[in-house]
């Protein structure tokens, strides 16, 4: 089974019990990373993120996919509209810096 598939499930569970995780990839990613691993919180930030492998942590991009995956299907898990149309906008800013290189 692919990585995300396995984060999937548990992102959406989060997404459902805490609606602050919904608009903050950062709350997002440190609650799967706790509800993995929960020594996550006793550790440096720069031995999380250099000894994710090790930790079984997925990558922050799995967990930000899976995010907007459930967000565009389930209508309920998404953020406030002032945060949906910010990354609407670093989305096109994105999209724009993309087609430059």
């Amino acid at each position: 089974m692919s990585r995300i598939k396995m984060v999937e499930p548990l992102v959406k569970i989060i997404l459902e019990e805490d609606k602050e995780t919904r608009k903050d990839d950062f709350k997002l990613i440190a609650e799967v990373y706790h509800r993995i691993n929960h020594e996550v919180g006793k550790l440096s930030f720069n031995v999380v993120m250099l000894g994710h492998k090790t930790l079984n942590l997925p990558p922050v991009e799995t967990i930000t996919r899976a995010r907007r995956k459930l967000q565009n299907k389930y209508e309920h898990l998404r953020a406030n509209e002032t945060i949906e149309k910010l990354r609407a906008t670093e989305e096109e800013e994105f999209r724009r810096y993309a087609k430059e290189i």
